[in-house]
């Protein structure tokens, strides 16, 4: 396995099966990713960023459930809830778990 730290939370994970980004929110690696790419993305809290102002009938363009994916991560699987996933081979068990302002 190949881990690629990207600065702040944010890990890319390599292995055999595919690839996953954790955190990959653009107020760490920009709007378009610097060249980050994954299969899966994950995220443990919702992007304090605001997303930004669309052109009327313009698409989401990643912005699902609260976060705003950089451009390079468009065709990634967004996992942001619990349950079982398999994504391009890789079984992935989302867990949720509480998180508030005071403690973290």
């Amino acid at each position: 396995m190949e881990v690629t730290w990207y600065g702040d939370t944010c890990l890319r994970l390599k292995g055999r099966e595919g690839v996953v980004a954790a955190d990959a929110y653009r107020s760490v690696v920009g709007p378009t990713g610097r060249g980050l790419t994954a299969d899966i993305i994950t995220y443990s809290h919702p992007d304090d960023t605001p997303p930004p102002v669309r052109p009327k009938g313009d698409r989401l363009n990643g912005h699902a459930a609260g976060f705003l994916r950089p451009t390079s991560l468009d065709p990634a699987f967004i996992l942001d809830g619990p349950g079982e996933y398999e994504v391009h081979e890789v079984l992935i068990n989302g867990v949720r778990t509480f998180r508030d302002d005071d403690k973290g």
